[in-house]
């Protein structure tokens, strides 16, 4: 299986940069198990040659890694820290917002102006 650690800085990237946080022998990770993402419109394409990733295309990131039988999964890590500091987990938003007083607000205010302009338009017609 697949585990999307979290996130490093660039200068950072080759593991021998984190000696630390190379783990040896079994590890318990908690994170939230996701499924395959595509490539979105705007999304540039992966560079698996230089280990560049920007959408998840998770049986070319299983070739890249030699892990052929990977599951169609992949878990991103919670926010527990890493040893050495990096990478930091948790980077998944799990609150949904709930915007539903300003979208409510947005679209009374644009019915009431809606019916403004309409009873000014018509007002200017009579005269």
């Amino acid at each position: 299986m697949l585990i999307n650690r979290g996130w490093i800085p660039y200068d950072k990237k080759p593991a021998a940069t984190r000696g630390a946080g190379q783990i040896a022998g079994p590890v318990v990770i908690e994170g939230i198990l996701r499924q395959d993402k595509r490539q979105g419109l705007f999304m540039p394409a992966n560079d698996a040659a230089k280990n560049i990733w920007f959408w998840y295309d998770l049986p070319e990131m299983a070739r890249a890694a030699s892990v052929p039988t990977a599951l169609p999964v992949y878990v991103e890590a919670g926010p527990a820290a890493n040893p050495g500091g990096f990478p930091i987990g948790g980077q998944t938003w799990l609150r949904l917002p709930s915007n539903h007083l300003e979208y409510a607000f947005t679209w009374y205010a644009l019915a009431v102006a809606l019916a403004a302009i309409y009873i000014l338009y018509h007002r200017q017609q009579r005269t």
